[in-house]
């Protein structure tokens, strides 16, 4: 007997067998995958003995499933491992075996998704047991030496009457360890004589093995070209090609000229073509053992994943970043790849972000400027791994360097309103031709770069995001190295607080050169941040931390000395430091007029547009300081009579400090903020009259010195004593010093945005002082709430419940602490703490612009409408933290710029009155669904396009690709996409929308999307559009019946006819 063993090749792929004993890993003989699943071997076993099967994927299983040959043989399922790269794995102990039966096995993968949607089987693998039976004998016809090209031939021959043989190569690359079973055995059998049987091999050990590759790359777009390339050696007849999961070579290929390579075309990469090559060739000492695995891969069937730099794509020479790349798609890996010749890229498992979003974090470094650094990303499911996304936006490193930076500028100035188009300019003066734009940190370019050649970026109108901080960058075509940065530029955005700054100046807006003027900022509201910017100045004038004066919040701009440069129109602007590039509206504009001449006071009280000019006014001076004398000496002479008169008896008036009870109500009173002087002495008798008493009282508290301090504060009253009667004690004032303590954190249970009628807990914490906690409401002194706090997690805390919430709870908070032995000494005041009310007004309505189905990149417009007449509006996203304001604008319209991933949602609006603390309900939500993130669906409908009013129709969206979810939409209507949950488990994914019964109003053009449920407002592309038509027969069915009736008519007119012509004609012969 005979086999010939062509192009034997092992490869460890599929199910595997480890043997236990001496033995390596056992990798076994490679056979075709089924649909891309696991291969199987076969292994040799003593009998009992043990062994491990190894069954394994590149599909991304979760879980296999090994299923013995055999009745009532039971299942057994381990889940994945994944021990390297991306191939997963599991591990089965078999043992001991015997040969009284066969061993034969089979397995199965799933994904945890559908554990109980299998795969196709693997091929058998049987374990051979070798027992104790007389063994075969086997030689070589060539003997055991052979030279390079010799034909080899192995005989095995048997003297027990086998009718079977195999041969197996113990560790050699040819067959390592694998068992190879002739299906060409012709078996010499006859009565008496022994059974023989001859392998033929040619050994393939004697030719190199392939190279094969892929060009332009292994990474092709859908619908692209790709050549493979195998190259061989000079005189090979002819090149096969295999793919895995194929059970047939993929393609055979002559060889090109000298014959030592050939190609393999595919003109049109599509998902059938993505998978694992091998290539080998035949020449005359046989087949060669296959090559390396290429992996093709096909991208552009999902949508593109972002990419940016954390924590800034720029760098310095030597320095390390993380790539992020990230998507809301489920994606189960990313791949990073870098632009340039014979770059590896880099996979790795997805990361779930604590919002969901699944990423993956890739450290590159240390950069230099020797080369261009520009990566991309894609990403796939675990399910498909060679099918990928498109690519991400390119993300190039900038590399900067030490050549001479340039300069920034914003062609709007440094503060822009909504709406208005920026432009911000880079001009280099060493002749960059190619220019970088950077924003740091701000969500409008989030670590990314803007490259062009010119030095002009405009970045559109003006929103929100554009806010922040920018830097750019100069570099030459030529080289990849960039300059130093330029000086940062701030682009601010006015508009986006509900608060407008007054501005005044101080002695006026006409000054003098060289004096000093002071512009005072003010606001009602609780910005902590002032800005003073100057009309035609690049950058704002002064940035200054306000300063709260009596519940109003201030900040001084000094000017000194003035110069002719100080002259012109300026504004401010109030804002916060937790998003110090967003502004309120600007104050009305002040004019500083610099004079050259001295300014009188009368001259800066005149009419703002009057021109100044020279006047005398030592006159005016001098009368003044007069009548300022007189007012003194009035006021030392009653003082001195009001002294005078307490050294001679008792009587006057006194001022006493009474004792702290710690009551709530003795509680309420003054609190200074501010560090006022007072006098504790008696004055004396200043005589009976109210006046002088009244003037008494007001020298007591504002003529004397000494600074207030904390052992000051406290609970006093006052009275006064004519001759020899006292009046009453006067009613309890307390005098409260805050700022002795540091400051307390105040927050709302669960929002500080709360519907009318709902109950919010005001929580103040703090780890220093647990005395007395105290909640004032700005405005509302005389209405404190005081708590004794409670120690809890290594701090004290205060719950202070507004239950029922009503509208005039709405407003602004701060709390403060005390301590028991000094209660009227306070602690610095916490942040303030907005409490908004909802619910107060008729809700207003929000649509989208152009509709709520938002192609990606494609613009979108929130609108939100009331007939209430609102002036300021507020919107809000689901799934967003819980805002601490509703930041209001005066516009309707919420333009949310270019439309991703990001924006997909359910939104509501509020509106509201002027600058308060109270709003309307919201809106009935919207959902806003951004298509275009993943491969498009298919529509059909049944029976078929056209059909009868009154009958029923079913459009059925079907998807190869997995989603969960499908969406209808009909062109032109007004209602949402209608929604259903699909049923399937496997692919194809479909739902049905049935149309019972069909009417006129189902007459138009629909498409349909699929999502997934882990992310349901992010759509596929839309699916081809499909026409349903509505036949109306009314008109032809009455024409129909009009007809008929008059056929009937004439018939029935013919019919009386009849009926009467054979009696006329009876008694025309009777007659």
């Amino acid at each position: 007997m005979s086999m010939n063993l062509n192009g034997m090749e092992v490869t460890s792929m599929g199910l595997g067998v480890f043997q236990r004993g001496d033995h390596p890993p056992y990798s076994g003989l490679s056979k075709s995958m089924r649909q891309g699943l696991m291969h199987l071997t076969r292994a040799v076993v003593t009998s009992g003995g043990n062994v491990t099967l190894q069954c394994h994927s590149w599909q991304g299983f979760n879980g296999f499933v090994l299923m013995e040959e055999g009745e009532h043989k039971p299942s057994r399922t381990l889940d994945a491992q994944r021990p390297h790269n991306r191939q997963t794995e599991a591990l089965f102990p078999v043992g001991p075996v015997t040969p009284s039966r066969r061993w034969t096995f089979g397995c199965y993968g799933y994904l945890s998704k559908s554990p109980q949607v299998w795969s196709e089987p693997s091929d058998p693998l049987e374990l051979l047991v070798s027992g104790e039976s007389g063994e075969p004998s086997l030689l070589s016809q060539q003997g055991p030496v052979v030279t390079p090209g010799q034909n080899l031939t192995l005989q095995c021959h048997s003297d027990v009457g086998h009718d079977r043989f195999a041969l197996t190569q113990d560790g050699g690359p040819g067959l390592p360890q694998s068992l190879e079973e002739s299906a060409q055995i012709r078996a010499e059998l006859s009565q008496g004589l022994p059974s023989r049987a001859v392998c033929e091999a040619e050994d393939p050990r004697t030719l190199p093995k392939p190279h094969i590759w892929a060009e332009p790359g292994s990474v092709v777009p859908l619908g692209g070209p790709v050549t493979i390339w195998c190259q061989g050696t000079l005189g090979a007849q002819e090149y096969r090609l295999e793919k895995e999961g194929s059970l047939e070579p993929w393609d055979t290929q002559s060889p090109l000229e000298p014959g030592d390579k050939a190609t393999f075309s595919i003109p049109t990469m599509t998902r059938q073509h993505k998978g694992t090559y091998r290539c080998s060739y035949h020449s005359r000492a046989g087949w060669s053992e296959r090559s390396d695995p290429l992996e093709l891969v096909v991208t552009g069937l999902h949508s593109k994943p972002g990419l940016s730099a954390l924590p800034s794509p720029v760098l310095t020479s030597g320095g390390n970043v993380t790539l992020q790349c990230h998507s809301w798609q489920s994606f189960g890996g990313f791949v990073l790849t870098e632009d340039g010749e014979h770059q590896p890229s880099r996979i790795l498992d997805a990361q779930k972000t604590p919002s969901g979003q699944p990423q993956a974090l890739f450290p590159v470094g240390p950069v230099t400027p020797s080369r261009r650094w520009t990566f991309r990303c894609y990403g796939y499911y675990m399910f498909s791994p060679q099918v990928w996304s498109q690519p991400s936006d390119p993300l190039e490193l900038l590399v900067s360097g030490e050549s001479g930076e340039p300069s920034l500028l914003s062609q709007q100035g440094p503060v822009v309103t909504p709406g208005q188009n920026l432009t911000l300019q880079c001009h280099s003066d060493v002749g960059h031709d190619r220019f970088a734009l950077t924003q740091d940190g701000g969500p409008g370019l989030p670590q990314s770069l803007v490259r062009q050649p010119q030095a002009h970026f405009p970045l559109g109108p003006m929103r929100p995001s554009l806010g922040g901080q920018y830097r750019c960058y100069g570099g030459h075509s030529l080289s990849s190295e960039w300059s130093a940065p330029s000086a940062p530029l701030d682009v601010l955005v006015a508009g986006q607080l509900p608060d407008r700054p007054s501005l005044s100046v101080q002695p006026g807006p006409t000054v003098a050169l060289g004096e000093k003027v002071t512009l005072l900022c003010q606001s009602g509201s609780p910005g902590d941040t002032f800005l003073l910017s100057k009309e035609g100045a690049a950058q704002p004038r002064l940035h200054l931390r306000s300063k709260s004066q009596t519940w109003q919040n201030e900040a001084k701009f000094s000017m000194s000395p003035v110069t002719s440069a100080h002259g012109g129109t300026y504004r401010c602007y109030s804002a916060n430091s937790s998003a110090p590039y967003l502004l309120s509206h600007p104050s009305d504009p002040l004019e500083l007029r610099v004079s050259a001449d001295p300014i009188s006071p009368s001259q800066n009280q005149s009419e703002p547009t009057r021109a100044p000019h020279a006047q005398d006014y030592t006159a005016g001076n001098l009368v003044r300081m007069g009548v300022a004398s007189v007012v003194l000496v009035a006021l030392g002479t009653l003082l001195f009579q009001a002294l005078r008169r307490a050294e001679r008896g008792p009587g006057g008036c006194s001022l006493r400090r009474g004792p702290w009870r710690g009551t709530r109500d003795e509680a309420q009173g003054a609190v200074l903020v501010s560090t006022p002087r007072v006098c504790l002495s008696d004055l004396g008798n200043m005589g009976g009259s109210a006046s002088t008493t009244t003037l008494a009282a007001l020298l007591c508290l504002g003529l004397c010195r000494g600074p207030w301090d904390r052992v000051q504060a406290g609970r006093y009253q006052c009275r006064y004593q004519s001759g020899s009667t006292k009046s009453e004690h006067s009613d309890t004032l307390t005098l409260v010093v805050t700022g002795v303590y540091s400051s307390p954190s105040l927050w709302a249970d669960p929002s500080p945005v709360v519907a009318s009628g709902g109950t919010v807990s005001l929580k103040c914490r703090s780890e220093f002082t647990g005395g007395t906690f105290h909640l004032l409401k700005e405005g509302e002194a005389d209405q404190s709430q005081h708590l004794v706090p409670l120690f809890s997690a290594g701090g004290w805390q205060a719950h202070f419940h507004v239950d029922p919430v009503t509208t005039s709870r709405g407003g602004t908070y701060r709390c403060y602490t005390s301590e028991t032995k000094n209660p009227n000494a306070w602690s610095h005041p916490s942040g303030p703490l907005s409490l908004e009310v909802t619910g107060a007004y008729k809700e207003p309505s929000l649509s989208a612009q152009p509709g709520v189905l938002v192609p990606s990149g494609g613009s979108l417009t929130l609108q939100c409408r009331s007939e209430a007449g609102f002036d300021r509006f507020a919107l809000t996203k689901e799934g967003l933290p819980t805002p601490q304001r509703l930041h209001g604008q005066p516009s309707p319209d919420f333009p949310l710029g270019q439309a991703d991933g990001t924006h997909g949602g359910r939104y509501q609006c509020y509106g509201a009155h002027n600058v308060s603390h109270v709003w309307s309900a919201p809106s009935a939500p919207l959902d806003v669904l951004i298509t275009g993130m993943s491969e498009k669906p298919s529509l059909s409908v049944q029976p078929g396009p056209s059909v009868s009013r009154g009958e029923t129709v079913t459009l059925q969206c079907l998807s190869e690709l997995w989603g969960d979810s499908f969406h209808l939409s009909k062109e032109g209507s007004p209602a949402p996409p209608q929604h259903l949950r699909g049923r399937d488990t496997a692919a194809p994914f479909r739902a049905n929308f049935p149309l019972s019964p069909v009417t006129s109003a189902h007459r138009g053009t629909y498409r349909c999307y699929s999502s997934n449920s882990s992310a349901p407002y992010l759509l596929s592309h839309p699916s081809d559009p499909l026409e349903l038509r509505v036949s109306d027969h009314t008109v032809e069915n009455l024409i129909r019946v009009g007809i008929a009736g008059l056929i009937l008519v004439v018939l029935g007119v013919l019919l009386c006819q009849a009926g009467h012509s054979p009696k006329t004609t009876q008694e025309a012969a009777r007659s």
